[in-house]
């Protein structure tokens, strides 16, 4: 299994005969930590799109169209979860999820 997150490059991922699996949803909860171990422990060619970022007020900043950090954030996730075989979608129980729910 391998974990591919926005520090890189997804047109090496979409070259690869790995399954791809993209983590939407949430933030609140670390859900996506819990999901990579039980797939992990599977033992199969997986790759594992995780669109986490640290620090989403310092490594990104404002959501505007002028800012391009947020621009590159948004695009590699809309990347990933068009390469992906499967998307699993966490709902945040405590919150509207509304990001999620455009996915």
């Amino acid at each position: 299994m391998r974990v591919v997150t926005p520090k890189h490059d997804l047109s090496d991922i979409d070259k690869s005969d790995s399954f791809k699996i993209f983590l939407a949803g949430g933030m609140k909860k670390p859900w996506r930590k819990e999901i990579t171990d039980h797939i992990s422990k599977l033992g199969l060619d997986i790759t594992v799109l995780d669109p986490t970022i640290g620090n989403w007020e310092k490594d990104i900043g404002e959501e505007t169209v002028e800012n391009e950090k947020f621009l590159k954030q948004t695009d590699w996730e809309h990347d990933g979860l068009l390469s992906a075989d499967v998307h699993i979608f966490h709902f945040d129980d405590t919150s509207v999820s509304p990001i999620t729910l455009f996915e």
